[in-house]
């Protein structure tokens, strides 16, 4: 019995007890010994391939994902991180530091902090990685595995959408000001006609033997005919 325990604190499951045919207690004993290592064995079947079906997810997704511990050191990333974020990296798990690879994330170190100290769920924020014009969003979530607080990174590539967004604000601040222009256009464009409707008036009743006052009205006349035209 001793000995098989001693098998089972190694992880061994493979040593079984002997039946005895003997009605005591030891034969009891021997009884529910093997009936909880039959349980024990039955659970971890199960953990190997939960942790299987969870290796699955882990590498399958199309996002960078990597898990550091509270010293940031990096513990394991995700194959689509080993492909594209970490492709011109060597990286040791549990030695490589993420600031060590992507000295950027310095200036952020509060968030990290922050994570830890007051047990939020996550944080985000957005920041240049490669010294280039590359964008990506970053989640910081908290995370408890083998006894110890993790925190696991998932960077997102968001480029495209950052120039997209550009374009698009672009776009509405053209919008705004072609609205804006057009609003000065019309209210400009009502005080020449003002302008206009009053020089008519002033020609209709003004005293024809001027001709001093008639040529400034024409020349006031044709400087609201163009300003009109330019509107």
């Amino acid at each position: 019995l001793t000995s098989s325990v001693h098998m089972i604190k190694k992880l061994d499951f493979s040593t079984w007890l002997p039946e005895y045919k003997s009605n005591d207690e030891i034969k009891e004993l021997v009884k529910s010994f093997n009936s909880a290592l039959s349980r024990i064995i039955e659970y971890s079947v199960e953990l190997k391939e939960a942790n299987k079906f969870f290796d699955q997810i882990f590498n399958s997704l199309n996002s960078n994902l990597v898990l550091v511990d509270k010293e940031y050191k990096i513990v394991t990333f995700n194959t689509y991180a080993n492909q594209n974020i970490f492709k011109d990296f060597i990286i040791k798990e549990n030695e490589t530091s993420i600031y060590d690879t992507f000295p950027e994330l310095t200036n952020h170190k509060d968030k990290f902090t922050k994570l830890q100290a007051e047990k939020i769920k996550n944080t985000i924020f957005k920041i240049k990685l490669f010294n280039d014009d590359r964008y990506f969003n970053i989640i910081i979530s908290e995370m408890f595995h083998n006894n110890s607080n993790l925190m696991i990174l998932q960077i997102d590539d968001v480029t495209e959408l950052e120039k997209n967004n550009k374009i698009m604000r672009q776009s509405q601040k053209m919008e705004i000001v072609g609205t804006l222009a057009g609003g000065i256009a019309h209210d400009f464009n009502n005080i020449i006609t003002g302008i206009s409707g009053t020089i008519s008036l002033i020609k209709v009743s003004m005293d024809k033997s001027d001709k001093a006052l008639e040529e400034n009205i024409n020349i006031i006349e044709q400087s609201a005919k163009k300003a009109a035209n330019i509107v």
